[in-house]
């Protein structure tokens, strides 16, 4: 994930100096696009999912993150994993994805002159992907390993007592991807039935940003291998509100005794949502959690147990994370 918010960061910054192409449009179906020329020599394919962790059902723990994981694993003109990655080499395509509580992000960094190839091929993966359910039972096991290792994270640690802190069911106090024994039990028909329930076209936003010569081209083309999507009614969205007390000011500060007299300070800065600053906090949270940052003074002085920042979103708002376990 860090080379691609490293090269996110670098093209939207290049906006700010330069004069950017930019086309938004909306195709008939409803999947929503836009385009952004920065005269790179490469390009960025972002694909946005308006369904996360806030929308499995009960039995469903950790699906949305399988599935993230499972469209990779090949489309009808590559149908097993190994050729699907064949595929993205010849075309020198860096990916990569990422799930939160309410959207599930894709990335394509591919050479401009591949972009006609990296968009059909990105459009096959998420339109049609093959979600074989025994080859999705073998995709469990990087799923758990990813578990097992925010087991032993310290910064995952101070994320989830923060939504602890701010939780109104259990169900917040949890492991996103469900545990490894819940994932034991799954059926690996579940990454296609939430498939087949979310992603349907206007619940898609695909942004295209970097080397795009010809921005009509782009467009066009966009319409071509997006516009089969199919549009189908999708289920009311989960609510954070029903999960989560949200703060309205700009700043909260709140420090709670936990069992075993833990006590929690959180400190949550509010700022718009829009990809440049979303890069920018990103890369200002890897900051300070090296292992030289002021950050860190606090625990080598003896002054807390552990200390991170993290960045979530809510509703169109960033939140820059301060969590220091005292």
């Amino acid at each position: 994930m860090r080379v691609v918010v490293v090269v996110l960061s670098l093209l939207i910054s290049s906006l700010a100096w330069g004069d950017p192409q930019l086309d938004v449009h909306i195709l008939d179906n409803g999947l929503k696009a836009g385009i952004v020329n920065t005269g790179s020599s490469h390009v960025l394919i972002e694909l946005r999912v308006g369904a996360g962790f806030i929308d499995e059902g009960p039995s469903e723990t950790g699906v949305a993150h399988w599935l993230e994981h499972g469209v990779f694993r090949g489309t009808p003109r590559f149908p097993t994993k190994q050729l699907f990655e064949k595929e993205l080499k010849r075309l020198g395509i860096q990916y990569n994805a990422s799930t939160t509580f309410e959207r599930t992000n894709f990335f394509f960094i591919a050479p401009k002159e591949n972009l006609k190839a990296a968009l059909e091929l990105f459009a096959e993966m998420i339109g049609r992907p093959v979600l074989d359910p025994k080859a999705m039972k073998d995709e469990l096991e990087p799923v758990k390993q990813e578990a097992l290792r925010d087991q032993v994270n310290a910064q995952f640690d101070l994320f989830m007592a923060s939504l602890s802190l701010h939780a109104k069911t259990p169900r917040m106090a949890q492991p996103m991807t469900g545990t490894v024994e819940q994932m034991d039990t799954q059926s690996g028909e579940l990454p296609r039935k939430f498939h087949d329930r979310w992603y349907s076209s206007d619940n898609i936003t695909v942004a295209v940003v970097g080397g795009v010569d010809d921005v009509d081209a782009a467009r066009t083309l966009i319409d071509k291998v997006f516009g089969t999507f199919g549009k189908f009614i999708t289920p009311p969205r989960g609510s954070f509100k029903d999960e989560i007390k949200i703060a309205k000011d700009y700043k909260m500060y709140k420090v709670k005794a936990e069992p075993g007299s833990r006590r929690l300070l959180n400190v949550a800065f509010p700022i718009e949502y829009n990809m440049q600053n979303w890069a920018a906090a990103t890369l200002f949270a890897d900051y300070l959690n090296r292992e030289d940052s002021a950050l860190s003074m606090l625990t080598d002085a003896g002054l807390a147990e552990s200390a991170g920042v993290s960045v979530d979103t809510f509703q169109d708002v960033i939140y820059v994370r301060m969590i220091i376990d005292l």
